[in-house]
């Protein structure tokens, strides 16, 4: 770009080059990462996108989500609208297991945002966040169904959300299957928190 100003009667001209920021991927091929609110994909492929809406000078990420090997997601690299991360080692995994008891529901200021506060704490990409929904959601419907009410489609499908990318990622991680995740957890976190 040039840019062009008068001073003292001297025509001026300064050139001002747009330097574009090489991002280098964080992530290799193979690696196992949370994608917002996708849940844990395994990065297929970095490569350059050509379609329309697209940064044709930047790379993305070919994501494929692991409970559904058919779909595919295109995420710039570098972007920071939607969070990614790596999934949680073993380790972070027990300790998150063995924490449960301790973490507590989410703090519902009111109805009216109830539905943004679950958005936001799927969309951190921190199991504890998810298991606060579960946990959250877990006690609410139980009262509702105690007091002849129904559960919410809002509220039902929060947590089968936020269950398929917590469980799916302990799965993952623990080389378990999902159902027996859910299970222990059930048990050990929800049932007994009475």
């Amino acid at each position: 770009m040039t840019v062009e100003w008068k001073s003292d009667g001297v025509i001026n001209e300064v050139k001002i080059e747009k330097k574009t920021k090489k991002v280098k991927p964080e992530y290799e091929i193979g690696d196992l990462v949370v994608y917002g609110s996708n849940g844990v994909c395994r990065v297929e492929e970095i490569t350059r996108l050509v379609m329309p809406g697209t940064n044709k000078k930047g790379k993305y990420y070919c994501l494929v989500p692991v409970d559904s090997t058919t779909s595919r997601i295109f995420a710039l690299v570098g972007q920071d609208k939607i969070k990614i991360r790596r999934i949680i080692s073993k380790e972070e995994a027990m300790e998150l297991i063995e924490s449960v008891t301790d973490i507590p529901e989410l703090n519902i200021i009111s109805d009216k945002t109830r539905e943004d506060q679950y958005k936001s704490a799927l969309r951190s990409c921190n199991c504890r966040e998810w298991f606060s929904i579960i946990k959250t959601l877990y006690n609410r419907n139980k009262a509702r169904v105690e007091n002849g009410r129904k559960i919410t489609s809002t509220d039902e499908r929060y947590l089968k959300e936020a269950k398929r990318n917590l469980y799916t990622e302990l799965a993952v991680v623990l080389d378990r299957d999902k159902d027996e995740i859910e299970d222990f957890i059930t048990e050990k976190a929800l049932e007994t928190d009475d």
